[in-house]
């Protein structure tokens, strides 16, 4: 007879849900085979809970009794006008979150218990079942008092530790404003050579950072650099613009951030006074190569800094670059005429 009411509720329970338990298939199954629906609906859970078990072992199927239907009973009470279901809902989250504090230290103590994963499995359906609602009788009974006498100790070292993360992240920010980049000597510049196209350049292309995102599908891209001399004129006296002694650097591929350390010299040079051009493309499997920016440094500034590495940002002065963002990034370079 108890077996007997045992079932019927359950069939009250399933009939109360239909669409979650799939009734009318249960009732087309219990026709088919003979076989009480219950029973099926027993041993499909069963055959599920064993098949999650194999699949994570006992800590998934805890999370998802201790997850799933409380977090889908949440989402229905931030959408509902009902400020009960709120508080219930708030006040299970309060004891789950110290149940998996405290349970991090007791756990290796007391998971020898027998039964002790159904006991567990038990105490999280308690806290939140409508029938009991067992995490209200924690949180009144012991979390609440036990709160609300150090509230405002909590708060107080909470502040504190508020002003300490915010005091260290300044300084964190004024150190790192402070700092330069340091400087990478290529060679030391020797006597310049006073008659035309006899000096040298020696370019140290040392990295790049916040390159311009050219792949749609990994919002990376395949950067290298194409390197060249501009004569001051634009033209050197045989009418070349320097792009047929053009050097190329090593590709770096899905990095927006590449680091080179690659050196790269010029002899003879066009003109004293030309413009070091370093030319930033991303490689493409498929078609051709894609443009996306350059600097240019003019040979005065590299005579005020002579081997030093520094930072200079992307341009696109002829507005062909098809960055799929806004045009971004630096090039640092360190470069020495000698």
């Amino acid at each position: 007879d108890k077996l007997q009411g045992a079932k019927r509720e359950v069939e009250a329970f399933i009939v109360k849900y239909p669409t979650l338990f799939q009734y009318e298939k249960l009732c087309q199954l219990e026709t088919q085979f003979g076989v009480d629906k219950v029973l099926i609906l027993l041993a499909v859970m069963l055959v599920l809970g064993i098949f999650v078990f194999a699949l994570g072992g006992a800590r998934l199927l805890i999370n998802l009794v201790g997850f799933v239907y409380p977090a889908y009973a949440s989402f229905k009470a931030i959408d509902s006008d009902d400020k009960d279901d709120d508080t219930q809902w708030l006040t299970y989250w309060v004891v789950y979150a110290c149940f998996s504090i405290t349970e991090q230290f007791s756990d290796t103590l007391i998971s020898w218990i027998p039964f002790y994963f159904f006991g567990k499995l038990g105490f999280l359906v308690w806290c939140y079942h409508p029938a009991t609602q067992g995490a209200g009788v924690i949180y009144r009974s012991f979390l609440r008092p036990h709160l609300i006498a150090r509230m405002g100790m909590i708060d107080a070292n909470l502040s504190r530790f508020g002003a300490a993360a915010g005091a260290a992240a300044d300084a964190a920010g004024a150190a790192a404003a402070q700092v330069r980049p340091k400087a990478r000597l290529v060679s030391q510049p020797t006597a310049r050579a006073a008659a035309l196209g006899t000096s040298k350049l020696v370019v140290n292309l040392v990295s790049a950072r916040n390159l311009p995102k050219m792949d749609r599908f990994s919002n990376k891209a395949d950067p290298y650099t194409i390197i060249w001399v501009r004569p001051e004129e634009g033209r050197d006296a045989d009418g070349d613009e320097g792009r047929d002694r053009k050097k190329k650097s090593s590709v770096k591929t899905k990095n927006l951030n590449p680091q080179w350390d690659e050196c790269f010299e010029f002899t003879p040079l066009p003109s004293t006074n030309a413009t070091l051009v370093i030319e930033c493309w991303d490689k493409e499997n498929v078609g051709a190569d894609d443009y996306t920016g350059q600097i240019e440094i003019p040979f005065s500034a590299i005579e005020d800094s002579p081997g030093q590495a520094v930072w200079y940002e992307l341009t696109d002065p002829e507005g062909k670059t098809k960055a799929l963002e806004n045009l971004s990034g630096e090039i640092q370079v360190a470069a020495t005429l000698e």
